[in-house]
Protein backbone atom coordinates (compact mmCIF):
# COMPACT_ATOMS: atom_id res chain seq x y z
CA UNK A 1 0.00 0.00 0.00
CA UNK A 2 1.10 3.36 -0.41
CA UNK A 3 1.62 6.38 1.26
CA UNK A 4 -0.60 8.35 -0.80
CA UNK A 5 -3.62 6.18 -0.77
CA UNK A 6 -6.40 7.83 1.18
CA UNK A 7 -8.32 5.99 3.94
CA UNK A 8 -11.31 5.23 1.95
CA UNK A 9 -8.94 3.58 -1.00
CA UNK A 10 -7.10 1.58 1.98
CA UNK A 11 -10.52 0.36 3.48
CA UNK A 12 -11.63 -0.98 -0.02
CA UNK A 13 -8.60 -2.67 -1.09
CA UNK A 14 -9.05 -4.63 2.66
CA UNK A 15 -12.98 -5.69 1.96
CA UNK A 16 -13.07 -9.42 1.13
CA UNK A 17 -15.86 -9.31 -2.03
CA UNK A 18 -13.82 -6.62 -3.79
CA UNK A 19 -10.43 -8.13 -3.15
CA UNK A 20 -12.15 -11.75 -4.30
CA UNK A 21 -13.81 -9.47 -7.51
CA UNK A 22 -10.99 -7.92 -8.77
CA UNK A 23 -8.88 -10.83 -8.58
CA UNK A 24 -11.86 -12.57 -10.92
CA UNK A 25 -11.31 -9.66 -13.45
CA UNK A 26 -7.79 -9.40 -13.16
CA UNK A 27 -8.00 -13.39 -14.22
CA UNK A 28 -10.61 -12.32 -17.22
CA UNK A 29 -7.81 -9.53 -18.30
CA UNK A 30 -5.36 -11.74 -18.16
CA UNK A 31 -7.24 -14.42 -20.71
CA UNK A 32 -7.81 -11.68 -22.84
CA UNK A 33 -4.57 -10.78 -23.02
CA UNK A 34 -3.58 -14.55 -24.20
CA UNK A 35 -5.79 -14.15 -26.65
CA UNK A 36 -4.45 -11.01 -28.71
CA UNK A 37 -0.74 -12.73 -28.22
CA UNK A 38 -2.65 -15.63 -30.43
CA UNK A 39 -3.89 -13.11 -32.78
CA UNK A 40 -0.44 -11.18 -32.76
CA UNK A 41 0.94 -14.79 -33.75
CA UNK A 42 3.48 -14.71 -30.08
CA UNK A 43 6.33 -16.97 -29.74
CA UNK A 44 5.55 -19.79 -27.53
CA UNK A 45 7.66 -18.93 -24.85
CA UNK A 46 5.24 -15.63 -24.40
CA UNK A 47 2.44 -17.25 -24.59
CA UNK A 48 3.79 -20.23 -22.27
CA UNK A 49 4.76 -17.40 -19.72
CA UNK A 50 1.35 -15.77 -19.88
CA UNK A 51 -0.05 -19.69 -19.24
CA UNK A 52 1.64 -19.52 -16.18
CA UNK A 53 1.41 -16.07 -15.23
CA UNK A 54 -2.74 -16.98 -15.52
CA UNK A 55 -2.01 -20.50 -13.17
CA UNK A 56 -0.10 -18.54 -10.82
CA UNK A 57 -2.71 -15.89 -10.13
CA UNK A 58 -5.71 -18.75 -10.38
CA UNK A 59 -3.89 -21.19 -8.23
CA UNK A 60 -3.28 -18.42 -5.42
CA UNK A 61 -6.87 -16.58 -5.66
CA UNK A 62 -8.18 -20.52 -5.36
CA UNK A 63 -6.25 -20.80 -2.27
CA UNK A 64 -6.90 -17.86 -0.39
CA UNK A 65 -10.97 -18.69 -0.86
CA UNK A 66 -10.32 -22.38 -0.03
CA UNK A 67 -7.83 -21.51 3.40
CA UNK A 68 -9.64 -18.38 4.70
CA UNK A 69 -12.76 -17.09 2.82
CA UNK A 70 -15.04 -20.43 2.17
CA UNK A 71 -14.45 -21.59 5.46
CA UNK A 72 -15.75 -18.50 7.29
CA UNK A 73 -18.78 -18.96 5.28
CA UNK A 74 -21.96 -21.43 6.67
CA UNK A 75 -21.43 -24.64 4.73
CA UNK A 76 -23.63 -25.19 1.71
CA UNK A 77 -23.56 -27.18 -1.56
CA UNK A 78 -22.89 -23.52 -3.00
CA UNK A 79 -19.08 -23.69 -1.19
CA UNK A 80 -18.69 -27.15 -2.08
CA UNK A 81 -19.36 -26.44 -5.92
CA UNK A 82 -17.06 -23.56 -6.05
CA UNK A 83 -14.43 -25.82 -4.58
CA UNK A 84 -14.93 -28.80 -6.74
CA UNK A 85 -14.74 -25.80 -9.62
CA UNK A 86 -11.34 -24.91 -8.66
CA UNK A 87 -10.25 -28.45 -8.64
CA UNK A 88 -11.70 -28.72 -12.56
CA UNK A 89 -10.03 -25.35 -12.87
CA UNK A 90 -6.67 -26.82 -11.80
CA UNK A 91 -6.75 -29.65 -13.29
CA UNK A 92 -7.68 -28.11 -16.73
CA UNK A 93 -4.84 -25.72 -16.58
CA UNK A 94 -2.07 -28.51 -16.42
CA UNK A 95 -3.70 -30.19 -19.36
CA UNK A 96 -3.36 -26.78 -20.89
CA UNK A 97 0.43 -25.76 -20.13
CA UNK A 98 1.37 -29.19 -21.02
CA UNK A 99 -0.17 -29.57 -24.26
CA UNK A 100 1.30 -26.27 -25.76
CA UNK A 101 1.16 -25.15 -29.44
CA UNK A 102 -2.53 -24.71 -30.96
CA UNK A 103 -4.06 -27.28 -28.43
CA UNK A 104 -2.99 -24.75 -25.56
CA UNK A 105 -4.84 -21.95 -27.24
CA UNK A 106 -8.01 -23.55 -27.95
CA UNK A 107 -7.71 -24.52 -23.92
CA UNK A 108 -6.84 -21.33 -23.18
CA UNK A 109 -10.31 -20.33 -24.82
CA UNK A 110 -12.67 -22.54 -22.99
CA UNK A 111 -10.45 -21.79 -19.69
CA UNK A 112 -11.48 -18.12 -20.07
CA UNK A 113 -14.97 -19.32 -20.43
CA UNK A 114 -15.13 -21.28 -17.40
CA UNK A 115 -13.21 -18.61 -15.22
CA UNK A 116 -15.62 -16.56 -16.11
CA UNK A 117 -18.66 -18.80 -15.13
CA UNK A 118 -17.05 -19.90 -11.83
CA UNK A 119 -16.86 -15.88 -10.67
CA UNK A 120 -20.05 -15.38 -12.12
CA UNK A 121 -21.60 -18.04 -9.53
CA UNK A 122 -19.38 -16.71 -7.03
CA UNK A 123 -20.35 -13.19 -7.05
CA UNK A 124 -24.00 -14.27 -7.35
CA UNK A 125 -24.36 -16.83 -4.95
CA UNK A 126 -21.20 -17.38 -2.51
CA UNK A 127 -20.66 -13.73 -1.99
CA UNK A 128 -24.36 -13.85 -0.59
CA UNK A 129 -23.54 -16.12 1.94
CA UNK A 130 -21.05 -13.53 3.68
CA UNK A 131 -23.86 -11.02 4.76
CA UNK A 132 -23.29 -10.10 8.19
CA UNK A 133 -19.49 -10.72 7.98
CA UNK A 134 -17.15 -8.28 8.93
CA UNK A 135 -16.09 -8.06 5.36
CA UNK A 136 -12.94 -5.81 6.26
CA UNK A 137 -11.44 -8.11 9.18
CA UNK A 138 -11.88 -10.83 6.63
CA UNK A 139 -10.15 -9.09 3.56
CA UNK A 140 -7.01 -7.91 5.95
CA UNK A 141 -7.06 -11.96 6.45
CA UNK A 142 -7.05 -12.55 2.91
CA UNK A 143 -4.49 -10.01 2.04
CA UNK A 144 -2.06 -11.09 4.98
CA UNK A 145 -2.29 -14.95 3.32
CA UNK A 146 -1.63 -13.84 -0.61
CA UNK A 147 1.33 -11.87 1.34
CA UNK A 148 2.61 -15.00 2.58
CA UNK A 149 2.07 -16.66 -0.83
CA UNK A 150 3.45 -14.30 -2.82
CA UNK A 151 5.91 -13.26 -0.82
CA UNK A 152 5.08 -9.55 -2.68
CA UNK A 153 3.85 -6.69 -0.85
CA UNK A 154 3.66 -4.48 -3.52
CA UNK A 155 1.05 -6.71 -5.12
CA UNK A 156 -2.39 -5.26 -5.77
CA UNK A 157 -4.64 -6.83 -3.43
Amino acid sequence: MTVTQTAPERVKSHHALEMLREDHRRLEALCVEYQRLVQADASAADRSGLIARIGGRMRIHARIEDEIFYPALPHSEALQRAHAEHERLDAELRRIAEAGGAQADGGVDALARALAAHARFEEETVFALAAGLDLFELGARLRARRIELTGDYDQPS
